[in-house]
Formats: structure tokens, C-alpha cells, sequence
């Protein structure tokens, strides 16, 4: 997919719930703080519709916030940094740090009262949080395309929580900078929202992931429509060279994307766009389309916006503040903010409650045997397939084991005559002519005593001779049927002979002498045969 701006993309309109955040008075400013970088970005109602104006990127001095007075050390250091951007702001939103936010996906029953969801959200998000619920700030979002699916269905719910103590150091960083604290969205949240702004037109059945490479974290967030259908952050990889960081960043990312794609909501992801200000992001697209197989492209938010000069720069890695800025210059508000989260009713009838909660509950326990019963069918599936693979190979070597197990019979046979066969075979080798007037084609044994041959001769009087040395020997010969069958080395005569072994038969090899060997025989030479090395 090209990356191409689009008319009017940045002015498009939001569903993003209550609006008690909306800057109702000029224009809307959202403030992102990542390590040391600091993203400000500005929106006015143009037209009726948000629009940015204004964006600048600096950096900020290393503080620790972990410091009692960390929040208004950094605060200062923030409102200097707008003193020297020339930004005013009278009131402002700004984004909950990554990794003081807890992100859940819930599920419960579909409710037309904003306040019994907002009941049903926190009781669930309590029993996963590893604190007291009272000490938290809890806000969620319904996505629009689990409450497309259907009357009746479960809506998807993406909840978001913050520590209450982090809610108090953001109000104090905001007094320290100067300005009034409006609202605390989710970076992942004004990242969609940015999505959403810049191609209004896209369908909601096709999802795109945006890959922020940040000043600390990787961001990895998939949206479809205006809807964040999963975010993860990670942190950069350091590594010493460009080269090894983006190899590095990609496999992040390919995991990432990884685990989103077991998510329920997943209908695969159309194309991939990274963005930041690392220069790494040029490299990262290019293996994640190798790795992935899918478009991979460098993200520009200036050329999406319509920014020029020093603003498009510092576009570069702030999706998440430029995406708050919009959604603060909307009516409707922030989708998420955990400032001012939506709050849940009074109860009216706790009876309901209960039974919704039980439901949820219910309908918990069965996805989760939905999910073993896939589980063990694929694993089982598994095990089905390996084994037909091994019967398939059994069946193409099944040839070989017939004739071993012939073999097999042949030598049990052997054995049960009590007999070395292979010690008559040499010593008929001894008895008979030599080559050059007969040979062996075929040696057969039969129960105990009975040894056929089948032989080549130049001549009768050659079959003669050799019946006559093998009564010598000592062997019964049945009478030879003498046939016709030249060959093309001139041995014209064919016949099998059935010889009986006497049980008092003994071999005695000192009397035996085997023909001479030719003269021209060079079969045992080195190199006569092909293919053989001496």
C-alpha cells in the first residue's frame, strides 16, 4: 500500500465518547514525554473539523522522577521547553507514560447505560489489577467493531488503569509547566486516532499496523477503522551499531505482531507503516517486509498533514501526541482519559448486576474451554498426522521388508535342516567344470536334503561330465531335462538339476581342488570392474 495524504485527512471526526475533555476555547495542545524527548502538538477547528496547526519536537534534561520533587523538576524543565517553543497553553492533555499504564481487554455483556458498563468494566478490571481498586484511575473504550457485530453480542471493551499516585505527579508536572491538566489519554489511543485522521475513508474490515520507533520504547499498535485493536511497547534495543538495532527492533515488532495475531478481533493486518525520528525507520521497513510478507513502508506524519520545514521533522515519532491533539480539539473529547474516567451508576438493581457479572463470568469459563478443546484437537491433530506420515514411509518401504522377511524365512529354514548350506554352495564350486563349459545361473535349497540348480552349457557332453562329477561327489541326481537356450556367449544348452544330499554325506575340502582359474580372468583385478577403485 502507498502512503499518500489525503484530502482533508487530519479533519476527519471522532466517536470518542463523553466529551468532558474537549477544549471548548481556542485551539487544543497535547503534550507526550518519552525519556528525554518531549512532543508538543497543537489543533484548531477549522471548518468545523480538528486540524494540526502546529507541532514541535525538544529535548528535555536528564531528571529521575523517582524523587519527591522529580514530577516538578520535570515540569519545569517541560514549561521551559514551551517558553522556548513559544507555546502558551492555558490548559493542555497529555499522555500517560507507557509503562506506568496497565492495559486489559474485557468482555462483558452488552448494557444502552454508559454507567452500568462502566460498573461491569471495574468490577472485572479489579479482580486482574495487583492492587486495591480504590487506588486506581480505571477508563475504557467500547470498540465500534465488536458492538457492529450484533444484537445481543458481548462487546469488546479496552480498559485502561493508572495509579492514582501517577494521576497526582502528572497534575503536579502540569502545575510546574504552567498549564492546567485537561485530560490523560493513552499514546496507543491518539496513535489510532491519528491513523483514523490521516485516511478517514478506510473500511473497517481491514486493519493496519503502526510501529512508532519512540526515544525508549517500541510501539507496536494495530488499528482498524478509528478502533485499537492491540498495542504493545517495548523497549529499544541497544545495540552498537544501526544495523544490528533495526535487525533487533524487527524481531520486537515481528513478535508483536505475533501475538496479536491470536487475538479475537484479528482479520489480518493489510500493511505496516513505521515512523519515528531514530533513523532506523527506512531499515526496520525493509525487514519487516522480508519478514512478514507484507507492505512495509516509512511513515511520514508531515507529508500526511500537510507539514513543511521544522513542523514535519518533528512530526516524526509523535503520532501519539498528534493523534491527542485532534481528539482534544473534537467535541466528543478523548476516547480514554483516566483524569476524568467514566464514572459507573448508581446501582439500581444489584439483582442484574450480579447476573451480568455472572454471565461475564460464564461466558469466560466457556471461551476458556473453547480455547483447551482447540487446543487438544491441534495438539491430537498433530499426533494423527505424524503418524500418518510414518505409515506413508512404512508403506513405501514396505518392498524391503517384504523381502527380508523372505530372506528371513529362507534362513530359518536353513537352520531348521540343520545343514551349511553355504558350505555345499562351495563345495559344488569345486565339482563342477570349470566357466568356460558351464555356469550357475540359480542356486535354490528346499527342505533339508534337495538343492536345485539351474546351469549354462556349452554342450550335452559338457551336462554329461557334470552329472557325472556330481554322482562322484556324492549327491543323488534326479534325471536333467536337457533344453535349448544359447546365450549370447555361446553357451547353447539349458537344464535344471535337482540334486539330493545323503544324510551321510561329508565334506571332506582337503580332496577338493577348485578349477583353475583363466588365464584371461580379470574380474578380481583392480579397476576391472566399473565403478570399483583399487
Amino acid at each position: 500500500m502507498t502512503l499518500e495524504p489525503r484530502k482533508g485527512a487530519a479533519r476527519s471526526r471522532f466517536g470518542f465518547g463523553r466529551g468532558s475533555n474537549a477544549m471548548s476555547r481556542g485551539p487544543a495542545i497535547a503534550v507526550e514525554i518519552e525519556g528525554r524527548r518531549l512532543w508538543i502538538a497543537e489543533a484548531a477547528v477549522r471548518g468545523g473539523r480538528p486540524t494540526i496547526v502546529r507541532v514541535a519536537c525538544a529535548e528535555l534534561p536528564e531528571i529521575q522522577e523517582e524523587k519527591d520533587d522529580g514530577p516538578e523538576e520535570l515540569g519545569r524543565a517541560v514549561g521551559e521547553a514551551l517558553r522556548n517553543l513559544k507555546f502558551r497553553p492555558g490548559a493542555a492533555v497529555m499522555a500517560v507514560p507507557s509503562s506506568k499504564q496497565i492495559l486489559r481487554n474485557l468482555s462483558v455483556p452488552p448494557s444502552p447505560n454508559l454507567g452500568e458498563t462502566a460498573a461491569m468494566v471495574r468490577f472485572q478490571a479489579a479482580k486482574d489489577l495487583p492492587f486495591p481498586a480504590e487506588e486506581v484511575a480505571v477508563d475504557f473504550l467500547v470498540r465500534t467493531e465488536a458492538a457492529a457485530i450484533g444484537p445481543g453480542s458481548a462487546p469488546n471493551i479496552f480498559a485502561a488503569a493508572l495509579k492514582k499516585e501517577s494521576v497526582a505527579a502528572s497534575i503536579a508536572l502540569a502545575q510546574a509547566a504552567g498549564f492546567k491538566l485537561k485530560g490523560l489519554g493513552l499514546r496507543a489511543v491518539g496513535a489510532a486516532a491519528f491513523c483514523h485522521a490521516c485516511w478517514p475513508g478506510r473500511g473497517s474490515k481491514t486493519a493496519v499496523a503502526l510501529i512508532t520507533l519512540g526515544a525508549e520504547f517500541v510501539h507496536t499498535d494495530v488499528v482498524r477503522g478509528k478502533d485499537l485493536l492491540f498495542t504493545r511497547s517495548t523497549k529499544l534495543p541497544v545495540v552498537a551499531n544501526d544495523e544490528g538495532a533495526a535487525k533487533a527492533v524487527s524481531i520486537e515488532c515481528v513478535r508483536a505482531l505475533s501475538g496479536f495475531s491470536g487475538a479475537s478481533l484479528s482479520r489480518g493486518i493489510e500493511c505496516v507503516w513505521v515512523g519515528g525520528a531514530t533513523g532506523l525507520e527506512s531499515r526496520v521497513a525493509a525487514l519487516l517486509k522480508d519478514r512478514l510478507s507484507l507492505p512495509c513502508e516509512e511513515l511520514d506524519p508531515g507529508v500526511l498533514l500537510g507539514l513543511t520545514g521544522e513542523m514535519a521533522d518533528a512530526a516524526r515519532g509523535g503520532a501519539g501526541a498528534l493523534g491527542l491533539a485532534l481528539a482534544a480539539a473534537d467535541a466528543d473529547g478523548l476516547r480514554i482519559d483516566l483524569l476524568n474516567p467514566k464514572k459507573p451508576a448508581q446501582p439500581r438493581d444489584l439483582g442484574r448486576l450480579r447476573l451480568l457479572a455472572g454471565l461475564a463470568l460464564a461466558a469466560g469459563a466457556l471461551l476458556l474451554l473453547v480455547a483447551l478443546r482447540t487446543n487438544m484437537v491441534k495438539s491430537r491433530t498433530a499426533i494423527l498426522k505424524q503418524i500418518e506420515l510414518e505409515i506413508a514411509e512404512g508403506e513405501k518401504k514396505r518392498p524391503i521388508y517384504r523381502a527380508m522377511k523372505q530372506q528371513a524365512a529362507t534362513l530359518q529354514e536353513w537352520n531348521r535342516g540343520r545343514r551349511d548350506w553355504l558350505d555345499f554352495y562351495s563345495h559344488l564350486t569345486t565339482v563342477m567344470p570349470s566357466s568356460e563349459d558351464v555356469y550357475l545361473t540359480s542356486l535354490a535349497v528346499s527342505g533339508s536334503s534337495s538343492i536345485r540348480l539351474s546351469v549354462q552349457a556349452r554342450g550335452g557332453e559338457v551336462l554329461s561330465r557334470l552329472e557325472k562329477q556330481l554322482r562322484a561327489a556324492g549327491y543323488e541326481v534326479k534325471p536333467m531335462a536337457i533344453q535349448p537356450g544359447s546365450d549370447r556367449f555361446g553357451y547353447d544348452f539349458r537344464t535344471t538339476v535337482e540334486l539330493i544330499v545323503p544324510d551321510q554325506l561329508k565334506l571332506d575340502w582337503n580332496k577338493q581342488k577348485p578349477p583353475p582359474r583363466l588365464a584371461d580372468d580379470a574380474s578380481l583385478e583392480p579397476g576391472a570392474i566399473k565403478g570399483v577403485r583399487p
